[in-house]
């Protein structure tokens, strides 16, 4: 027979193992709650992969992402200047082709005081300021004899039209220092055809 002082202490063993196993009880299933899986963090996973994709691995934009606009800009960038060295140098040949022919046509028939011509591809368009006003007989004499200074003077010109009117002259000399200035010859073909080519259908 137990005293009931050995009684007591089993009874108090018994009681603190229960107590140590409801806290390892509560130990376990914090730790389990502490344990859960953290938010996923695709999301930002997610952006952080945009983002890459938005660049180039230099910091850049990636071309893949860039709008047709854009893409079609960077090409213009990377085209039109060529496109527009090579056209003002063909304007560029065109109008000293043109001074020369002026300054022969001037120096070559004593009748014309002053001229200006502008070409355009095997075509040359003259303007011409002569002391008097010439009969017809006289007019078609020194508009065969422009021509023929033009064509000596360019071998490449095929075709030459000329007016000797004060008014077409006022107008050459206007569009002639547009083009010493930058401006394209292309930009004055169809104002030379309605001065030159549907006033005088028949050129020299």
């Amino acid at each position: 027979m137990f005293s009931r002082k050995k009684k007591f202490f089993v009874l108090s063993i018994a009681l603190l193992c229960v107590s140590c196993l409801l806290f390892a009880g509560c130990g376990s299933n914090n730790s389990t709650n502490g344990n859960d899986t953290p938010p996923s963090n695709s999301s930002q996973t997610d952006n952080q992969n945009n983002a890459a994709d938005r660049t180039d691995g230099t910091g850049g934009m990636n071309s893949s992402n860039m709008s047709t606009a854009d893409q079609n800009s960077e090409n213009d960038e990377n085209t039109n200047p060529t496109d527009r060295s090579d056209s003002n140098s063909a304007d560029g040949d065109m109008h000293q082709r043109a001074e020369k022919i002026a300054d022969a046509v001037e120096r070559e028939i004593s009748q014309v005081k002053d001229s200006r011509v502008i070409i355009s591809e095997h075509m040359a368009y003259v303007s011409v300021e002569i002391d008097k006003t010439a009969d017809s007989t006289e007019s078609m004499n020194l508009k065969d004899e422009i021509s023929r200074v033009t064509k000596k003077t360019d071998s490449k010109i095929e075709t030459v039209y000329v007016m000797e009117d004060a008014d077409t002259f006022t107008r050459m000399k206007e569009i002639g220092d547009d083009i010493a200035d930058g401006k394209p010859v292309s930009g004055f073909l169809e104002e030379l055809e309605n001065m030159f080519v549907r006033v005088t259908p028949t050129p020299q």
